[in-house]
C-alpha cells in the first residue's frame, strides 16, 4: 500500500514538472517569436524610412528623368508627366498629375512646356522648388546631353548637399559614357559615309540627324502644319537633291513624312527624341543606338 502511494506520488511529480517544463518551453518560444517579429518589423520601418526620405521629383519628360536616375540613383523617387511616345506639346493635365507635383519636393522641366505653369500653380505646394534645365539644342546630341548632365547634377546637389560629391562623381562617370557612345555611333556614321547622302526630315529631328551627318536639305514640322504647296515644294528639293530617305519624329508625327517619301521613292523611318518610347530603348544609350540602327539599316 505505501508503495502504490509512492508510486502515485512520483508520477505525480513527473507530471507537474512535465507541465512546468512545457509552459516555460512555450514560455521561451513565445518569446523568441516575439523577438523575430520585432527584428521584422524594425527592419520593416527602417526600410519604409528610407523610402519616405527619397526626394520627390516632378520631371516633365523622359529625358530629365534618364539623367536624374543615372546621377541621383535610389535618392530620388521619380515621376514623369508627359509619356515618353505622346507630343510633349499637347500635354492634358489630370488629376493625379496635381496630386503627383502636389507632394513632391523638385520640379524640373525643359522651359517649353507651356502647360507647366498651370499645373504647378494648381497642385498648390508651397515647398516645390521648381527648376529649368534650359538647352538650346536636341537632347539626343551627345554634346547637348552632357550640357544637360552638368545642369542638372547642379540642381541635384543643391537640394541634397549631403550627397553632392556623389552627384557630382556619377555625372562625370556617366559623361564619359556618353562621350563613348557618341565615338561608336560617329565612327559608325563615317563609315557608312552618311554624308554623302541627302534627307529631308521633322523640324524636331533636324539637329540630330545633323549631327550623325546627314546632308538636310529641308524640313517639315507637324501634320497640321503641312499645306499642299509645301508638300509640293518639299517634294521638289527631294527630286532636285536626289534624296534617299525621309526621316519623321515620332513624338510630332510618325508619319508625316510617308507621303513624300513614297512620292519620291526614298526610304521613310521613324525617330525617337525621348528615351522608353520604343521597347529596348530604355534610357538615353538605349535610344541613341535604336535610332542609329534604324538609319544604317535603311542607307545600305
Amino acid at each position: 500500500m505505501k508503495r502504490n502511494k509512492i508510486l502515485v506520488f512520483l508520477l505525480s511529480l513527473l507530471v507537474v514538472l512535465g507541465l512546468v517544463f512545457g509552459v516555460a518551453g512555450c514560455k521561451k518560444k513565445t518569446e523568441e517569436a516575439s523577438t523575430k517579429n520585432e527584428v521584422e518589423s524594425s527592419a520593416k520601418t527602417d526600410v519604409e524610412e528610407k523610402n519616405t526620405k527619397k526626394i520627390k521629383v516632378i520631371v516633365t519628360t523622359s529625358l530629365i528623368e534618364n539623367i536624374v536616375k543615372e546621377i541621383g540613383g535610389d535618392n530620388f523617387d521619380v515621376t514623369v508627366m508627359i509619356p515618353p511616345g505622346g507630343c510633349p506639346g499637347h500635354f492634358d493635365i489630370k488629376p493625379e498629375d496635381i496630386k503627383a507635383v502636389a507632394s513632391g519636393s523638385l520640379f524640373l522641366k525643359h522651359g517649353w512646356e507651356t502647360w507647366a505653369e498651370n499645373l504647378i500653380k494648381s497642385a498648390n505646394n508651397p515647398n516645390l522648388k521648381v527648376e529649368t534645365i534650359a538647352i538650346k539644342g536636341n537632347w539626343m546630341v551627345p554634346t547637348f546631353q552632357i550640357e544637360a548632365v552638368d545642369k542638372i547634377a547642379a540642381v541635384l546637389s543643391g537640394v541634397d548637399k549631403e550627397n553632392s560629391d556623389s552627384y557630382h562623381e556619377k555625372a562625370a562617370s556617366y559623361k564619359k559614357k556618353v562621350g563613348k557612345v557618341a565615338a561608336d555611333a560617329k565612327k559608325r556614321c563615317e563609315d557608312n559615309k552618311l554624308s554623302e547622302i541627302s534627307v529631308i526630315c521633322a523640324q524636331m529631328q533636324e539637329g540630330f540627324v545633323k549631327w550623325l551627318g546627314f546632308n538636310v536639305v529641308a524640313t517639315y514640322g507637324r501634320p497640321d502644319e503641312l499645306t499642299p504647296e509645301i508638300i509640293k515644294d518639299l517634294v521638289d528639293k527631294c527630286n532636285d537633291n536626289n534624296v534617299k530617305l525621309v526621316i519623321d519624329n515620332l513624338q510630332s508625327g510618325a508619319n508625316v513624312g510617308l507621303q513624300v517619301a513614297q512620292d519620291v521613292g526614298a526610304n521613310h523611318i521613324i525617330l525617337s527624341n525621348f528615351p522608353g518610347a520604343i521597347e529596348g530603348a530604355n534610357d538615353y544609350e538605349g535610344n541613341l543606338n535604336h535610332n542609329l540602327g534604324e538609319v544604317l539599316s535603311n542607307v545600305q
